[in-house]
């Protein structure tokens, strides 16, 4: 079995995403929610703060994500053995993961459906792993097709929300 380092270095992070979700959950389990200001800006008048909601939902989803991740990515090991493409899996894996890591504890819409177009472009990319099968291109292909269209759905639901509450 062969275990590069930066296959390692994927474990690695996978690992301390799952610590850092087990921490943000005794966190909040003490303390109550909170939120976590990442960056702060203004554009085109409309004030936008993308922030990290920490609650007792967002950090259980956040443990199951990461641990299962982990999981993956253990069991991904021996599966992938050999592959010449092994560390593309392991470096979409971990595009996706902390995608939806960031989509479930995205605390506005604006942050939510960037974490939604990382996360589709992610699985996008996993689904295209072995690239000369015609049953995972066009798998690849119809996925593409329903994301754009959620994506459209999501899109229009953030403007009819944003014109109804003036607030993302």
């Amino acid at each position: 079995m062969r275990k590069s380092v930066s296959i390692r270095v994927v474990h690695g992070i996978l690992w301390a995403l799952a610590l850092l979700a087990l921490f943000s959950c005794i966190r909040v389990f003490f303390f109550g929610s909170m939120n976590m200001p990442i960056l702060a800006f203004t554009f085109s008048g409309i004030k936008v703060s993308l922030t990290l909601k920490l609650d007792a939902l967002s950090t259980i989803l956040f443990i199951m994500i990461s641990l299962l991740a982990a999981a993956i990515a253990r069991f991904a090991i021996r599966y992938l053995d050999g592959e010449e493409r092994q560390w593309y899996f392991y470096r979409y894996l971990l595009l996706t993961v902390i995608g939806v890591c960031l989509f479930v504890l995205s605390s506005n819409l604006l942050m939510l459906f960037a974490c939604w177009l990382l996360t589709s472009y992610g699985l996008h990319q996993l689904l295209l792993f072995f690239p000369d099968r015609a049953d995972a291109v066009n798998a690849a292909r119809k996925k593409a097709l329903v994301s754009r269209l959620g994506d459209l759905a999501l899109l229009a639901g953030i403007f009819l929300t944003y014109d109804t509450f003036h607030s993302l």
